[in-house]
């Protein structure tokens, strides 16, 4: 984030240094944020670099030139729709990771990160969520909050089999190295009409 922030400060900086910089902090953030999703550490780490990309309408026009030149990149792809998110504009957020999604169907973070915007949208299908979350894995690797996600939603669905999943999923989960807070938190409520 330092070398990040030195990069910005340089008159004379490339759209390609930035886009090196992000791309060795995005991948150190979003490997410790999906084994670790609570660590306050990582937490403060994450929140620190988002408000200093904000802060510089230099990162975001290098970020969105970088994505245009190449919509493969995920972890242009990724930090950009992020800042679309912070800006308030969804649409642009779920546009991006689209495209991104496109050019690279199998990105495990892309995925994850375009059910995240998806589950947002009241309208979304419960199928369409399972299917981009399922997608945010490798069975069963350390990406826990995806495999939550899933879980969560293969749990609601009619499909035996999907359910047996959410099933396999949770009892894996409780197995998996988190702290109790982080197991214990409420994330989500299922609804039916007015009951929870």
């Amino acid at each position: 984030i330092d070398d990040l922030r030195d990069s910005l400060a340089q008159p004379g900086v490339t759209d390609a240094q930035i886009d090196r910089d992000v791309r060795v902090v995005e991948d150190l953030l979003q490997r410790g944020l999906q084994t670790y999703p609570q660590d306050q550490f990582l937490l403060t780490a994450e929140a620190d670099y988002g408000g200093l990309l904000n802060e510089s309408e230099r990162s975001f026009s290098a970020l969105k030139r970088a994505f245009d030149a190449n919509r493969r990149d995920t972890y242009i792809a990724a930090r950009l729709a992020r800042m679309y998110q912070d800006r308030g504009d969804a649409t642009g957020a779920r546009e991006i990771l689209h495209a991104a999604l496109e050019a690279n169907r199998g990105d495990h973070r892309l995925n994850f990160q375009y059910a995240g915007v998806l589950r947002q949208d009241a309208d979304v299908d419960r199928a369409t969520l399972l299917y981009h979350y399922r997608r945010a894995f490798t069975k069963w690797d350390t990406n826990y909050e995806a495999q939550f996600w899933f879980a969560r939603y293969a749990f609601e669905s009619a499909d035996g089999s999907e359910r047996q999943e959410s099933r396999e999923a949770f009892r894996r989960l409780r197995s998996a190295s988190l702290s109790f807070d982080v197991r214990r938190r409420v994330r989500d409520e299922i609804r039916e009409g007015d009951t929870h």
